[in-house]
């Protein structure tokens, strides 16, 4: 029988959930009750494209006919030649939004199938063109152009506003992925 352990309760896998101290656990869904909070250290992450805790993966959504970049932000919908079911560079830029108001993902690796897309939770982009620090900690991004992000508003007419989370370690280019699904054409 293994064990799995959580920072705050254990459980004998398949068995009940033991809270450690502190903490209870009740009720036919687990529930579980802090008595006091525990600090979250952000992760290391390396390289463009790596994730860490609360990531939610898109894995083999579609296949893609182009290469992907890791770090990357893309858009599911029609390529450049009206191929459907396909994963394009998200853009603020393009007309009408067409590029950056759909379901939107992080590519995990560099390929040609977009097997793995990051669609919620902490990862690493592709360098942004834009250095960012620490001070930076805590800024909204948007989406940028060509797959990139942005820390900058977008104000050009016709642009596309759409937030996509915030910055939880500037100096890494690590973010805390949390797409908003309303978007603003500037006028």
């Amino acid at each position: 029988m293994a064990n799995v352990k959580f920072s705050q309760f254990t459980s004998a896998s398949p068995g009940p959930f033991t809270a450690l101290a502190g903490y209870e656990v009740s009720g036919d869904n687990v529930q579980i009750t802090a008595q006091s909070l525990n600090e979250v250290t952000i992760p290391t992450l390396s390289n463009a494209g790596e994730f860490g805790f609360g990531a939610t993966i898109l894995k083999d959504f579609v296949v893609s006919g182009t290469t992907l970049t890791s770090g990357k932000l893309y858009q599911f919908g029609y390529d450049a030649v009206g191929l459907a079911n396909e994963w394009v560079e998200a853009d603020n830029t393009t007309a009408s939004s067409a590029e950056s108001s759909g379901l939107l993902a992080i590519c995990r690796d560099t390929t040609v199938d977009g097997s793995l897309m990051i669609s919620e939770g902490i990862v690493r982009v592709a360098d942004p063109g834009a250095t960012w620090t620490a001070a930076d900690n805590g800024k909204i991004v948007y989406v940028g152009a060509t797959g990139l992000v942005t820390l900058v508003e977008p104000t050009t007419t016709n642009d596309t506003i759409r937030l996509i989370g915030y910055v939880v370690d500037g100096a890494n280019y690590v973010i805390s992925l949390n797409i908003d699904n309303t978007y603003l054409l500037v006028r």
